[in-house]
Order: structure tokens, then sequence, then C-alpha cells
């Protein structure tokens, strides 16, 4: 096992460098969402490449019409040759309303492809807050949209057609209420979508205020719902779902303030065959 540590060249103090990452074979996409290259806390976005013995720097990314407190670089995917940038604080529909950048590698460079929003943003949505692709969709949170209540949040999916990406679902839980923040994580493979909504209630075991859940959709000619999972455990504030992870059948969950000790989190692994869950470990 080797350790690696990677620095950006021009790196100065506060740009919260290694805010998000994502690799994809021999290339690593670090944010810096902090950066001041457009602006303060406009945000950056460095890219690194293996060349067989180390990782070396080989592109810093900045949006083209990047401002001041954008935060571009916030979250972030790399898939194949497709980079995904979420910039929260953006304003092209509303201030904080939020954008998504696509690059694309060619001829070995990450050049801008497209720029792209829904067509149901609104001041303060922070589309972008995450971002997750596997080449043929584009997932983006946007935690406070207002579609499904106040702050209930939304997801926003993309398609891939004729080489441009075009808005075709715009999803919301089935059991949405005001300050879920569903979409606050959101992660695709070449099957499932699954969302994170650390801050809705569950009544499983009794009401249980911020206790989180995961939502699982099927992906097909829409994406389709799957099934709801809560921590069997589920306590109140516990965030369950801030952030998720995915290998064959596994799924895995953070619930950040998960208390084995005041708020020292934990994780939680399903595994998921046929729409059912088949053990839970924590």
């Amino acid at each position: 096992l080797e350790e690696y540590k990677l620095s950006p060249s021009d790196g100065e103090s506060g740009e919260y460098f290694g805010k998000s990452i994502s690799i994809y074979n021999n290339w690593i996409a670090v944010g810096a969402v902090y950066d001041d290259e457009n602006g303060i806390k406009s945000g950056s976005v460095y890219m690194f490449k293996f060349n067989g013995e180390d990782w070396v720097e080989y592109q810093k990314i900045t949006a083209y019409d990047g401002e001041e407190y954008d935060r571009f670089s916030y979250a972030l995917d790399l898939y194949d040759d497709i980079l995904v940038v979420g910039s929260i604080f953006d304003d092209d529909f509303g201030d904080n309303s939020g954008s998504v950048y696509i690059y694309k590698l060619q001829s070995e460079y990450w050049g801008l492809h497209q720029k792209i929003n829904s067509i149901n943003q609104e001041e303060g949505d922070a589309f972008g807050i995450s971002v997750s692709t596997n080449g043929i969709n584009i997932a983006v949170g946007s935690k406070y949209s207002n579609l499904g209540g106040i702050d209930a949040g939304s997801v926003i999916i993309f398609n891939k057609i004729n080489n441009e990406w075009i808005e075709v679902q715009n999803i919301v839980a089935f059991d949405s209420n005001d300050y879920d923040y569903f979409g606050s994580s959101v992660l695709l493979d070449e099957n499932k979508l699954i969302v994170g909504s650390p801050y809705s209630d569950s009544s499983y075991s009794g009401y249980m205020l911020n206790a989180g859940s995961v939502y699982i959709y099927n992906i097909g000619n829409y994406f389709d719902f799957s099934i709801k999972i809560l921590a069997s455990d589920a306590y109140l504030n516990d965030y369950f779902g801030s952030s998720i992870s995915i290998h064959d059948q596994w799924i895995a969950v953070s619930s950040q303030r998960n208390d084995h000790g005041s708020n020292s989190g934990a994780v939680y692994l399903y595994q998921i065959e046929n729409n059912q869950i088949l053990q839970e470990l924590k």
C-alpha cells in the first residue's frame, strides 16, 4: 500500500482544497471550493493524472463565468471522460440558485462541454449540492428546492441525447415534507439511483425528527421508486443519509450524528437484491 499526498501548485491558505474528490482510472479531480481565482470563494477544480509513478497536477479548472461566492466544486463526480461540477451559489436563476458544469476529456484536455440548470430552478435552491453520473445519466441534488414543500429537496435527472444533456425528470420523495433536504447526497450506478434525505423524519420506532432516510430508484425509461431505507435503530437528529456509496449489492450509508458518544457517527451497510433489503450491518 502506497501513500501519495496531493497539493495544488498555487495553493493558499483557506482554499479548502479537498472539499470534494472523485477518482476514475488514472485521473483524480479535487475541489478547492474557496479558491479565489474568480473572486472570493469562487472555487476551482484541480485535475491530477497518474503517470505510472506519481500523481501529477495536470490542469486547473475554473468556471468561465465564475464569480465570488459561487462555491464552484462544492460537489463533483468523475466518470470515464466526463467531469461534473456543482457550483451551488451561482446566480443564473436568482441568488444562490446554483448551476452544474460538465467537462469532457478530449485530446488530453478537460474542456467545458455544457452548463446545465433545471427548468424549475428558483432562488436559493443550491442546485448542484450533490452530483453523480454513470456516463448516460446525470443526477443533480437541489436540497432547498420547494417542489415537495419548503426546502423539501429534489433530484433532477439529465440524459445524454445527441451529445447534449437534457433534463428528463425531476424527482421528489413520495412522502416529501418541509425541510427534508432530499437530494443532499446522490449516487448513480448502472441500474440504480440512490438519494439521501438526512433531515427527513422517521416514524419507524416512534416519531424521530431529522432521523434521515435513503430512497432507491430503478433506472429504466424513467426513474421508478423502488424502496426506502430507514435505520433499524433510527433516532432523532441522526442525519442518516448524509453520504452514500455502493458496491455490487451493498450500499453504505453514513449517519453522521448517530450516538455512540455524542454525535460520534456510524455507517450502515445494506445488502439489496430484487428491491428488498437482505441484511443490515452497522
